[in-house]
């Protein structure tokens, strides 16, 4: 199968990286889903964690480069090329349906069409955004009307493996607590997908709890701040 993905870069601060540059020099992250006019967050559960999705140059190839996602231990896989900056060649997509929880195996399923049930030659348009926090948002637009978004790693997080927080329950309706033990957070902020900082508290003690219940129902991310530098960044599924 063969897809030309139409890709155009829209920002207000700069243009000086080519859409070519912003998707290989970024790590994404998915987001949502859309499909049939239905949103679709990633499920949040042991089997499935962060969604990711990359491009990567082939060694001694200057044509072809590598795409990659992983969904349940299980690597999705195709090759680009760039015939221009704005078109992008998808093609020999490969791999995914290794979930086995049912809500999981949904989940890919529709993931996993999005990139490789569609006809020969379909053309897919893919947009890239900058938020107010220089993050960006990457959409790309199927034939059929469907999308996937991804947010890409500059919301510069710093991950600590010996950082000692719990954060509970997740998925979550109301109140999400958090356990701070070894009291190296002094304050957390909460940003939606379009990376608006929706609720920011400061933390002084070994647990915290955040009301998250006037939210809107969907994906968020939970920063752990030490003296203005974010420690560590947990996903949240509010529903």
């Amino acid at each position: 199968m063969k897809n030309f993905i139409f890709c155009l870069f829209i920002s207000s601060i700069s243009f000086a990286q080519t859409t070519k540059d912003l998707i290989l020099n970024n790590d994404w992250f998915l987001i949502e889903m859309n499909v049939d006019g239905e949103s679709y967050v990633p499920p949040v559960n042991e089997e499935i964690g962060i969604i990711t999705m990359g491009v990567e140059p082939i060694p001694d190839n200057d044509l072809l480069y590598w795409f990659h996602s992983e969904i349940c231990s299980s690597s999705m896989d195709g090759y680009i090329s760039w015939p221009s900056d704005y078109q992008i060649n998808f093609f020999d997509f490969a791999g995914g349906f290794q979930c086995t929880n049912p809500d999981n195996e949904q989940f890919e399923y529709l993931y996993a069409s999005f990139f490789g049930g569609g006809p020969p030659d379909e053309i897919l348009d893919c947009s890239i955004i900058e938020n107010s926090d220089n993050s960006l948002m990457l959409t790309i637009l199927n034939e059929s009307g469907n999308t996937v978004t991804y947010i890409n790693e500059l919301m510069h997080v710093e991950e600590t493996d010996k950082l000692d927080i719990n954060i509970y329950p997740n998925p979550v309706k109301d109140k999400l607590t958090i356990e701070n033990s070894d009291f190296k957070i002094t304050s957390i902020k909460v940003t939606d997908t379009n990376g608006k900082v929706v609720i920011r508290q400061t933390v002084s003690g070994k647990r915290h709890e955040i009301d998250l219940a006037h939210l809107p129902d969907g994906v968020y991310f939970v920063s752990f701040v030490q003296n203005g530098k974010i420690l560590k960044t947990e996903k949240v599924l509010k529903k």
